[in-house]
This record gives C-alpha cells, structure tokens and sequence, in this order.
C-alpha cells in the first residue's frame, strides 16, 4: 500500500524539498500551502496522481476541516503528519527596544497553535495507519537550555511551545503506538533564513527524509536509526550534530559543554538532520 503523508507549509523554503523527498521515495503527497506554490507546479506535472496540494490554513479551523475532508475523500489512513508552516515577521526580528511585540500573537498562532490544530483535525486518519508518526519541524531557538540570543524573542518563544507541545502529545499518544519528533533542520538558505544561512534545504530535507523513513529490519522488530546525538572533533572545536530530537540534543551539549569549555575547547553548534554531518 503506497505511504502517506500531509507536509504543512509545503510552498516554499523547506517545504517543497520535503514534498520532492517523499515523492521520490513513492508516497501519496499532500501539500498543505495557504495559496497554490508555483514552487509546485513541476512536481504536480510530474506526479498528478500522488501529489495533491490541498488549501490549507493552518491558523483556521474551517480551513482545516475542509482539508480533512479532501486528504480523507483520496486516502483511508494517514501515515505521517509534518508539521512545518512557520512564519517570522520582519517586524518580529528586532531588539527589545524596537520590537512590535503584539506581532507575536500572528507568530504564536501559526507557529505554536498552528500544529496544534493541525494534529488535533487529522489524528483520526493517523489513527488508522499503523506508522503513526507526527513531526513537529522546530528549532534550536526553541532551546531554554541552550539559549543564546539576545533578541528574536516572538520566534523562540513560539519555538519553545512548539517543544512542549511535542513532549505533551509524546506523553499523550506514545502508548497509541504514536512517534512523536521534534526536529531542527538547521539554519537554511530560504526566505525565512537568508542567504547568508550555511544549510541548502534540499540536504535539510534529505536528512528529515532519512530519518523518518528508514527503519532497520532485525528479527520482528523495526529499529531506528540512533537520534542520540554525536559530535566530531576537529582540533580545538567540537561541532555537534544531533541525529533527531532537540531534547536529546539538548542533554548532551549541555554535557559536552560543561565538560570541555573549561578546557579551552570551543563549542560550535551545527545542526543537522539525520546522522550525517
């Protein structure tokens, strides 16, 4: 039976590298976009018949309801959800004293609330599947124990919501036979990131890809591979690079941290998905 999956936000930036990652690999796409992509339009000529770009909002309850409606009227079941609209405002950006700080209900509202709502208006297709699987595409800037920025606060606020709405719904629906992942795919060159960021989206999307769809067979039992995080050493400089999940990333570079800054060694996060440099 051909896999499954909903990509929200799949019109730019990341989003269309996601959606050509899964397409490849065979599934029946839905791209969730707020307007039709023109990012889109090669792939759908491509693959009409498993690329479905749906209307999606996800700050509207309507909208939601009638997307449900038309992801449910092509498939039975849903096997993956990806989480990956976000938004920053320019206006969001600035220092504490500049900052337009009531913009931050629009970024809490689709970056926090937003997949709140899309996981709550399409867990029973995901019910019905037997892989289960929910991501949520967050960020280090989410990060309380990691945090080292001086302004941004809208983004990495709604960020560190979206970490604990993670681990509330892994609480929730892991004895449903729900996975639940929390990635960060890095500082990307997209409209969002600039082009100044050091990771192509398409290497950001190969690397979610690999991580959510290659189990290892041994025995009757389906095995992962290791979201644990690693790190290379290079001279005097650790680059750390987590596999999966930010909470485990965060446990052990706050580790290495206090182990090695003492010292002399410098720490640089580079965060990349999957278990590849």
């Amino acid at each position: 039976m051909t896999p499954s999956i909903l990509i929200t936000g799949a019109g730019r930036g990341l989003g269309p590298c996601l959606v050509h990652c899964y397409l490849e690999a065979g599934f029946t796409v839905f791209a969730g976009t707020r307007q039709p992509s023109p990012n889109l339009v090669e792939q759908r000529k491509g693959s009409p018949e498993r690329l479905f770009e749906i209307s999606l909002d996800v700050t509207s309850g309507q909208s939601l309801k009638t997307a449900v409606t038309e992801v449910g009227a092509i498939v039975t079941s849903l096997d993956v959800l990806v989480n990956n609209a976000a938004i920053l405002p320019e206006a969001g950006r600035g220092a504490l004293a500049d900052l337009a700080i009531d913009v931050g209900l629009q970024v809490y509202d689709v970056n926090a609330l937003g997949p709140l709502r899309v996981t709550q208006a399409f867990l029973p297709l995901l019910e019905k599947s037997q892989r289960r699987l929910i991501v949520n595409i967050s960020s280090e800037a989410g990060s309380i124990g990691n945090c080292w920025r001086k302004d941004e606060f809208l983004y990495c606020m709604s960020k560190s919501a979206l970490n604990m709405q993670t681990m509330i719904l892994k609480n929730l629906l892991s004895p449903r036979g729900f996975e639940l992942l929390a990635i960060h795919p890095g500082w990307l060159r997209t409209d969002m990131g600039g082009p100044n960021a050091d990771l192509d989206p398409k290497e950001a999307a190969e690397g979610i890809f690999l991580l959510t769809t290659q189990p290892r067979q041994s025995g009757s039992e389906i095995h992962r591979p290791s979201r644990e995080a690693h790190a290379v050493v290079r001279s005097d400089k650790i680059r750390l690079i987590p596999g999966g999940t930010w909470h485990n990333f965060e446990r052990f570079s706050s580790c290495m941290s206090s182990l090695l800054t003492p010292a002399g060694f410098d720490l640089e996060a580079r965060y990349r998905c999957g278990n590849r440099a």
